[in-house]
């Protein structure tokens, strides 16, 4: 974010009146980088993050060169009571090629952090649930339809499909250890998206249910930059293996007309349940938003 952008009065007045939490991701070093790029990009990395951290965290301080120890991104937060982990998918992925099969988008260590944080806000019933919210910049479902019909190619997405062994270990814990209520935030794509997901044993028993909302850009006005639904698999069904253990998930997901826009989450509870109401608005060509879909997931 470059510091005139920080000086604009509505962008100002915003983030006075209301808690807002920043993720790095691509756009902040270079399109779609992750590690093995050149020197140059290495450089580039260094530049964002210092970025990053001055005008998006506001510490100058906390910074490091590539291959220099420094805090983590990740961390766990409350936003208006409800429990947030903000996921790190760009900065600690690993090498990937034809030759590293084992890639992953995040290390273990985070993966260990967010599982263990889910847990942790687990209810003892399902009626009392919070919804858990893990905001990442990778879209984790629905897949890209390239990714789930010729797998040799997931070396070109940039999404947790295209870091199965990550994807894997995030959807096995879920069935594994029954999580419910995890509701994940992303916005890479450019598109605006909504998927419920399931998680099932061999006998086809319901072991977890997730969700993830994909937002759309607000402003992306570059067509070829900027995902379309014919590009995912809104109807999904694919094995998860974990700790020894095959999963069946299952995904229906509805994505909202392509533009640019933004999505508003509100939580409410009726007598038996937490609700979470994503309302995407698309906003004109005069920056005026109007509400255009509305989805209402009600946590099991």
């Amino acid at each position: 974010m470059p510091q005139p952008v920080c000086w604009i009065p509505a962008l100002r007045s915003l983030m006075r009146s209301i808690p807002i939490r920043m993720m790095l991701d691509d756009h902040e070093i270079v399109e779609n980088w992750e590690p093995g790029g050149n020197r140059r990009e290495d450089v580039w990395f260094g530049q964002g993050l210092a970025a990053y951290w001055r005008y998006q965290r506001a510490d100058a301080q906390r910074f490091a060169l590539p291959g220099v120890s420094r805090k983590p991104l990740h961390g766990a937060y409350a936003v208006c009571g409800f429990p947030l982990y903000m996921a790190d998918t760009r900065t600690e992925r690993t090498l990937r090629n034809a030759h590293t099969p084992h890639a992953t988008i995040m290390p273990g260590a985070q993966m260990a952090a967010i599982q263990a944080w889910m847990l942790a806000n687990q209810a003892p019933t399902a009626d009392t649930q919070r919804p858990l919210f893990v905001a990442c910049p990778a879209m984790i479902l629905p897949r890209p339809l390239a990714a789930r019909d010729h797998p040799d190619d997931r070396l070109q997405s940039d999404s947790w499909a295209g870091y199965p062994v990550s994807m894997e270990a995030m959807l096995g814990y879920m069935a594994q250890a029954r999580i419910r209520g995890v509701v994940f935030l992303s916005g890479d794509e450019h598109l605006g998206n909504c998927a419920e997901f399931t998680l099932r044993d061999s006998t086809g028993t319901v072991l977890s249910r997730g969700y993830s909302i994909h937002v759309p850009g607000l402003y992306a006005p570059i067509p070829f930059a900027n995902a379309i639904p014919q590009k995912f698999a809104a109807n999904d069904i694919f094995p998860v293996n974990y700790g020894g253990v095959t999963y069946q998930c299952k995904v229906r997901s509805q994505a909202a007309a392509p533009g640019n826009g933004f999505v508003s989450i509100e939580v409410r509870r009726d007598c038996t349940r937490f609700h979470v109401i994503a309302e995407t608005h698309q906003v004109d060509g005069r920056g005026v938003a109007n509400a255009t879909a509305s989805q209402v997931i009600q946590l099991e």
